[in-house]
């Protein structure tokens, strides 16, 4: 049985501060686990007196206060450019917050793994549960800022075939993703939602060219 067709014009488009596109038995983000990995960089890199800030941004950001967490984000990447955890909050920072920038949100998430596994490599940081819940993270959330550039330029009349190369980015991002997370429900419904946006991309006669519907 072939999976349903996706309603490109109308997907994702989301009033300004609705959160995340996905069901809403999806949006939860693991806080407990993302903070532990927080304290454990902290602790393993000497970061004892930075912890408050840290801590103060990260329940900005799961209150969804994006644009009060935007400036404490940036002074901090500045003061500690080799923090993880900070340049992934600093892209949720700009993938959330009222104007979204998500070139400059993919690019801080790409710096966080860089950084993660650069901190492993050189065993500044432990191998643990936790840093693979991180590594879902910046898997996810890549993969989710990916799928909303490709909505975008779909939105600003470039056909979704334009943006294929886009949407097999952030398949592999979630492929990257399971494997540390296979059960990840969220991660799988994307990962559905891309597939089927790409095979839409590859059968033209599938797939309306643009929509001139508006979006709120």
């Amino acid at each position: 049985m072939s999976l349903p067709l996706i309603n490109i014009a109308t997907w994702n488009h989301r009033p300004k501060g609705s959160g995340n596109p996905l069901s809403p038995g999806l949006r939860v983000v693991g806080g407990v686990a993302f903070f532990c990995i927080a304290l454990s960089f902290l602790s393993c890199q000497g970061y004892h007196q930075r912890g408050m800030g840290l801590e103060e941004m990260w329940q900005l950001c799961d209150a969804k206060d994006y644009e009060s967490a935007l400036p404490l984000a940036r002074d901090f990447v500045l003061r500690y450019p080799v923090h993880p955890v900070a340049h992934f909050l600093l892209g949720k920072c700009f993938a959330n917050k009222d104007s979204p920038e998500l070139t400059r949100a993919k690019g801080e998430f790409d710096m966080a793994l860089s950084l993660l596994n650069v901190a492993l490599e050189t065993e500044q940081i432990e191998l643990s549960i936790t840093v693979e819940n991180f590594k879902v993270e910046i898997h996810y959330e890549t993969a989710l800022v990916l799928f909303r550039t490709a909505l975008e330029a779909y939105d600003a009349g470039i056909v979704m075939q334009a943006s294929l190369g886009i949407l097999r980015t952030a398949l592999k991002e979630l492929e990257e993703g399971l494997h540390y997370a296979p059960d990840s429900d969220r991660l799988i419904e994307l990962k559905e939602v891309l597939e089927r946006m790409i095979r839409q991309a590859t059968t033209p006669q599938s797939l309306p060219l643009y929509s001139d519907a508006h979006y709120t």
